[in-house]
């Protein structure tokens, strides 16, 4: 028996030490731990939609919204803990989760009240923290839409925008980012709500480019990490290379009319259209009256000898316009879009015609001046009679060449220069030069609060747009140039109003259907269309 109990006792001696190695440290030699907390929350629709109190053990760290995420980085002492998660009137209703600390962790779960618990399931312990400080990145100049998926991906989510004039965006596209209530460079916890401050798209290019030196624009664009491409005026042709080379003292002699930003595979690509022009030797008038001439003869009845062979001497000048227009005047509805190409050649987009018949031509075609003659070519009827097709013309005729003497004169009736853009802030002075500077379309102008309206009205658009939503293609191609003059028009106004000092004003510019006025075809408030009838 004396055997027996001197054995237990030195069993228990040898147990002692391994069992006290076993006990918990007191808090004073316990290190500090990280604890994230990530939570989400499946809110329900309509029963049990209350908030939910977060607590660690006894101490209470945050309430959560109903259906609200929730996220916390606390310092908790290593070893064993409770998180749970009570109904705030009700601690008999809850749910909990057991951790054990040894270092820092992220604790991830979402939870679901139901009338007697909280659920808590897809429960994650991470050893690390994830998502309590992430780099904020700089999103300023982009536009809105990219600008939030770059935050989402980075793992932020309470994400909002705020506009300058309190409006809703529909398309985020159009606006572009100009502050971050996160600082760019700082970290923040994926909950965090970022605001951005956004702004329409035309406004912002307008501020940053319109009217300015292409010198201070190319600064203003590196600053905001666009890519640049200058293309000259409206015509759409590339002057990069142009301005790479010429020098800052005579870049700064040409302005900015108004910029473009366009979205490539490559990214945004910023187009600055500026003042700068490339001379032909002959001008763009001369251009325009040539071809007017040249396919009025091509149409003309009454250039036939006897024989039916084309006469060159009963050809009809510019300016003849008294004859019996059925046989072969041809009114411009609208002068169209000129681009020189080189010294001797100028390139022609939408050369709207009409006849007597109500026949509409739109034109793209190419002039030629060989210093003796001009010539045309390339004549493509992009429109086509009626809006019914589109029609390539045979490459030659001998109607397509033109004198120097056949386009001397102008013709009787033709609008004037519209001359300078009043300066006094004076709103009715503004309407007025509108008025006597818009002269295609049929326009209407008027100013209804806050708005000022251009109606216009192209005979034959109906028909375009209507094959452009029913056969799409070359018809839709078609319509798409027509409507980006349309908003080029609208720009236009945005610009000269500024030019004008008329400020608080909006600018409305809508293409009318010219066969039910009372209904519209295409709309541009403020640059930014709001209704297209074939791409709606």
């Amino acid at each position: 028996m004396k055997r027996f109990l001197t054995r237990l006792l030195c069993v228990f001696l040898l147990v002692m030490p391994f069992a006290g190695c076993a006990a918990e440290k007191p808090d004073s030699q316990k290190k500090d731990c990280a604890l994230y907390l990530d939570i989400s929350f499946d809110s329900n629709l309509f029963l049990d939609r209350y908030d939910i109190e977060v607590y660690v053990d006894e101490t209470k760290v945050g309430d959560i919204k109903h259906g609200d995420p929730f996220s916390v980085l606390l310092t908790v002492k290593e070893g064993k803990h409770t998180v749970y998660f009570y109904k705030p009137d009700d601690h008999n209703v809850s749910g909990s989760e057991k951790i054990t600390l040894e270092g820092d962790m992220t604790f991830k779960c979402t939870i679901k009240p139901h009338g007697s618990y909280v659920e808590t399931r897809d429960v994650e312990k991470i050893d690390s923290i994830e998502g309590s400080a992430i780099p904020v990145p700089d999103l300023t100049g982009q536009r809105f839409g990219k600008a939030r998926e770059t935050l989402e991906n980075l793992g932020f989510r309470n994400i909002d925008y705020e506009t300058t004039d309190d409006s809703s965006v529909w398309d985020s596209s159009n606006w572009i980012v100009t502050k971050q209530s996160a600082a760019a460079g700082s970290e923040a916890d994926k909950n965090t709500q970022i605001v951005l401050t956004v702004i329409r798209l035309s406004d912002h290019l307008a501020r940053n480019f319109s009217g300015r030196p292409v010198s201070d624009a190319l600064k203003r664009a590196e600053k905001l990490g666009y890519q640049v491409v200058y293309i000259e005026d409206l015509a759409g042709t590339d002057y990069s290379n142009v301005f790479k080379d010429m020098p800052e003292e005579k870049a700064v002699l040409y302005t900015v009319d108004h910029a473009e930003l366009k979205e490539t595979s490559a990214g945004d690509t910023l187009h600055l259209y500026t003042d700068y022009e490339r001379e032909a030797s002959f001008s763009k008038e001369s251009a325009k009256r040539a071809a007017v001439t040249a396919l009025t003869n091509y149409f003309a009845s009454d250039v036939y000898d006897s024989d039916g062979n084309v006469d060159p001497s009963k050809f009809h000048t510019y300016a003849d316009t008294s004859g019996n227009t059925d046989d072969y005047y041809l009114r411009v509805l609208d002068g169209g879009t000129w681009t020189v190409i080189n010294d001797n050649r100028i390139h022609c987009d939408g050369l709207r015609l009409k006849n007597s018949w109500d026949t509409i031509f739109l034109f793209d075609l190419d002039v030629t001046y060989d210093g003796t003659v001009y010539t045309i070519a390339k004549v493509i009827d992009a429109k086509g009679t009626n809006a019914s097709n589109t029609q390539v013309y045979p490459d030659t005729d001998v109607s397509y060449t033109v004198t120097p003497d056949m386009i001397e004169q102008g013709r009787s009736g033709e609008a004037a220069s519209s001359g300078s853009i009043p300066t006094d802030g004076n709103i009715n002075s503004f309407l007025k030069y509108m008025r006597d500077t818009i002269t295609t379309g049929s326009p209407e102008i008027e100013l209804n609060e806050d708005i000022v309206y251009v109606r216009l009205y192209y005979d034959g658009l109906a028909a375009l747009a209507d094959a452009a939503k029913e056969n799409g293609g070359e018809k839709l191609a078609s319509w798409n140039s027509v409507t980006s003059t349309v908003r080029d028009l609208c720009i236009a106004i945005m610009r000269d109003m500024r030019t004008a000092n008329v400020t608080g004003y909006h600018t409305a510019v809508i293409l009318m259907n010219d066969l039910d006025t009372d209904s519209l075809l295409y709309a541009v408030v403020d640059g930014e269309t709001i209704a297209d009838y074939p791409n709606d």
